[in-house]
């Protein structure tokens, strides 16, 4: 099995991981009801260090296992956080990362992304079991809690050996 597969796989497993997690555990430190999504976190840092396709792949697994386990249709959170993978995937070594700031950046960013596009996907098809409001408090809770953790996850993820930073990063 080649390297670029073994790498997705083990990808999938901690988002998959990071899913399961944060729908049992975490909601103990939940703040009004949110949570942090360390399966963006993961996806935004396996996305930017192996690229699109990995990125891409991954954020549809993850998304398809939030699908499965949530009330929202089939398709709803894969759609997100493929375009997500993509996304960082994409700008692949084109930023030069650092310790904090960029991993803070990226991940508001995402969960902007996430967030937003949620809410237009559920005005466009009309989904009532998917209740979003992009202007409220637990959207700017969600931020927060993942933008505070995102250094410490990239940390934690950078120190397995595949996930390594590449000669332009700095890390």
């Amino acid at each position: 099995m080649g390297e670029k597969i073994r790498l997705t796989l083990f990808a999938m497993l901690l988002v998959c991981l990071a899913i399961i997690i944060q729908s049992t555990l975490f909601t103990l430190f939940s703040i009004g009801g949110i949570h942090p999504d360390i399966a963006l976190i993961i996806l935004v840092f396996v996305s930017y260090r192996k690229g699109h396709m990995t990125g891409q792949i991954t954020g549809f697994f993850a998304g398809f296992i939030e699908d499965i386990i949530s009330l929202s249709p089939l398709g709803f959170h894969s759609l997100v956080k493929t375009f997500i993978g993509f996304l960082y995937g994409y700008i692949q070594g084109r930023i030069v990362i650092d310790m904090i700031v960029i991993p803070i950046l990226f991940v508001t960013v995402a969960t902007i992304i996430k967030i937003l596009s949620a809410w237009i996907m559920s005005l466009i098809f009309s989904i009532p079991e998917v209740h979003i409001s992009f202007f409220h408090l637990n959207t700017l809770i969600e931020i927060l809690y993942n933008a505070f953790l995102a250094p410490f996850i990239f940390a934690l993820l950078n120190r397995f050996k595949s996930f390594r930073a590449g000669e332009k990063e700095i890390i």
